[in-house]
């Protein structure tokens, strides 16, 4: 559990500092893999990147873990300014309540 949390902090930490510093894509792809340590941790959130459109298909959601609403704002934040728009609408899904 530990490094998992480890893991999760990292990646999300690189991405606010990749945001900070324009470097949208490498924010958007430390974002979604800080939303992979958290599909590990619940077994609640089935993500799936498309390789080359960076997209977050929503209607693969069946099960949502909205434990941490501050990523999944963040990663639709910078998804929107990549104009990554399914990426975006998935992560708002998430967040949702």
């Amino acid at each position: 559990q530990i490094q998992k949390n480890l893991r999760y902090n990292v990646h999300k930490n690189l991405a606010e500092c990749y945001c900070a510093s324009e470097q949208l894509q490498l924010s958007e792809d430390h974002f979604f893999k800080a939303s992979q340590v958290c599909q590990e941790n619940s077994h609640h959130i089935h993500i799936h990147r498309a390789q080359s459109t960076s997209m977050m298909r929503p209607s693969s959601l069946p099960q949502i873990d909205r434990t941490d609403v501050c990523l999944w704002f963040s990663l639709a934040g910078v998804a929107a300014k990549l104009k990554h728009l399914h990426m975006c609408r998935g992560a708002l899904e998430v967040c949702h309540c």
